[in-house]
C-alpha cells in the first residue's frame, strides 16, 4: 500500500470493516450503498414499466415489494399502446375499464351460488357509467329480481337455443329481469345473447322505450315477456317457451 498527496493505491488490495459514512467527506460502504438506494426505490413512484419498480433485495437479502402489479391499483402502473400510427400510451387500467364484466363484481356463475347481489352490483356500475355489462358463459343462480333499468346487458350465446352460454338461472318464485323505476332514463334496455329461466316472468317492464333485444331466450318460467307502454323498440331472434 503505498500512501501519497494523490490519494492512496492499494495494489488490487481492498479496505475492510470500514465504518458506515457519517460525514460529508466519510467513504459508501457497499451495505450504505445498497440501503441508501433502496430507500430511494422504495419511496419513489419511477416510470411505468421500470422493472426497478417492483422488487428490491436489501443488503439482508429480503426482496420488498416496492410496487405491487397483482394489488388493486397494478394495471395503473403497466402501459399501453394501441398499434396504429397517431395511437397514444394510456396505462392498462384505463384501456381494461372501457368495459365492464360480471367477473369484476365476483360473481361465481357456477349454477349454485347466489349470484343476485354481486350481479346487480355489475348491472349498476353499467348504468352508471354509461357502459355495456358484459355476463361470460355461465350459469348465474338469482333468487330475486334484477333490475335491468336503463342497461345494455350482453352474455355469450353457445348451442342451440342457448343452452351452453349465459345463463341467468332463477328460483321460479321471483322475476328475474325488471324494471324498478319509470323514470325517462329508464324506460330502456338492451339484451343480447342471454337465456333467461326459471322464474315467474322471465323480463317484467312497464315501459320500453328505444329498447333492443337480440338472441333472447326464455324458458321454464311460469311468464315470458310483459311490455307496456312500447315505442321505437326492436327484438329479433327471441324464443319464448313458459310452462
Amino acid at each position: 500500500m503505498l500512501m501519497g498527496l494523490g490519494g492512496i493505491e492499494l495494489g488490487g488490495n481492498g479496505i475492510r470493516e470500514l465504518s458506515d459514512p457519517v460525514e460529508m467527506q466519510d467513504a459508501a460502504t457497499k451495505n450504505w450503498t445498497e440501503q441508501y438506494i433502496g430507500d430511494l426505490i422504495g419511496t419513489g413512484q419511477g416510470p411505468i414499466n421500470s422493472a426497478a419498480n417492483i422488487l428490491y433485495v436489501g443488503p439482508d437479502g429480503v426482496t420488498v415489494t416496492v410496487q405491487s402489479l397483482s394489488g388493486s391499483a397494478g394495471s395503473n402502473l403497466i402501459g399501453f399502446l394501441q398499434a396504429g400510427t397517431g395511437a397514444v400510451s394510456r396505462t392498462l387500467q384505463a384501456k381494461a375499464r372501457e368495459a365492464i364484466s360480471a367477473l369484476d363484481f365476483g360473481v361465481i356463475g357456477d349454477g349454485v351460488v347466489d349470484d343476485t347481489a354481486k350481479l346487480q352490483l355489475a348491472i349498476n356500475a353499467a348504468r352508471f357509467f354509461s357502459k355495456t355489462l358484459y355476463i361470460p358463459k355461465g350459469i348465474y343462480k338469482t333468487s330475486s329480481a334484477l333490475n335491468i333499468s336503463g342497461v345494455r346487458v350482453a352474455g355469450d350465446a353457445l348451442g342451440y337455443r342457448n343452452g351452453s352460454g349465459t345463463v341467468i338461472q332463477g328460483s321460479g318464485a321471483h322475476d328475474i329481469f325488471a324494471q324498478s323505476t319509470a323514470t325517462l332514463d329508464d324506460t330502456w334496455i338492451e339484451l343480447h345473447d342471454i337465456r333467461i329461466k326459471g322464474g315467474l316472468w322471465g323480463v317484467k317492464c312497464r315501459y320500453m322505450i328505444s329498447s333492443e333485444w337480440s338472441n333472447v331466450v326464455i324458458t321454464d318460467c311460469q311468464n315470458g315477456i310483459q311490455m307496456g307502454n312500447i315505442h321505437r323498440c326492436r327484438t329479433t331472434s327471441e324464443y319464448v317457451q313458459s310452462y
